[in-house]
């Protein structure tokens, strides 16, 4: 529950606050889905058919060519439509940075180095996206806190870059 009393520090509207909760509760809720397309994912190069797994990766082009046929998809109302459109473009910028990240974090996984896809995304998710987040939303408002997602994928990427030179020189690679 603690999780729930963040929103107040995004915003002082109680009734946004209640539907961030009741949305947050049906994310999690369905969270299992996106943990299981993630997993069947990563199951494909693994086994060495990169195609498909690729073919996963066009949300990027997707997201940014047809944001609002996207969005549509979900009977939003015209004020989602025009707060979301400009999020998905922003958003879909850093999956080639997230992709970088993930890739390496699972290669290094794959020699041993569990821990640096950890991090990676931990960084990428938390330790740097939820602090930049709010002060994103404090300082520039709520329409730019999608650009901390910028700067914490790119931070990943370049720790998952960095961390995994090092292993590769530790392997003799």
């Amino acid at each position: 529950m603690l999780i729930f009393h963040c929103f107040h520090a995004f915003t002082e509207n109680e009734n946004i606050a209640d539907y961030s909760i009741q949305y947050l509760s049906v994310c999690m809720i369905f969270c299992g889905g996106s943990l299981l397309s993630t997993m069947f994912q990563r199951f494909l190069p693994a086994v060495g058919d990169t195609f498909y797994s690729m073919l996963s990766l066009a949300a990027t082009v997707i997201f940014m060519v047809f944001p609002s046929e996207l969005l549509r998809l979900f009977s939003p109302g015209d004020e989602m439509v025009v707060i979301g459109v400009p999020a998905f473009r922003i958003i879909s910028v850093t999956f080639v940075f997230s992709s970088v990240t993930m890739i390496l974090g699972y290669s290094m996984s794959g020699l041993g180095n569990g821990f640096i896809n950890m991090l990676g995304t931990a960084l990428r998710q938390l330790i740097i996206f939820v602090p930049l987040a709010y002060l994103f939303a404090i300082i520039f408002g709520i329409e730019r806190v999608w650009y901390s997602m910028w700067i914490s994928e790119t931070a990943a990427m370049f720790y998952a870059i960095y961390a995994s030179r090092n292993t590769l020189r530790k392997c003799g690679i």
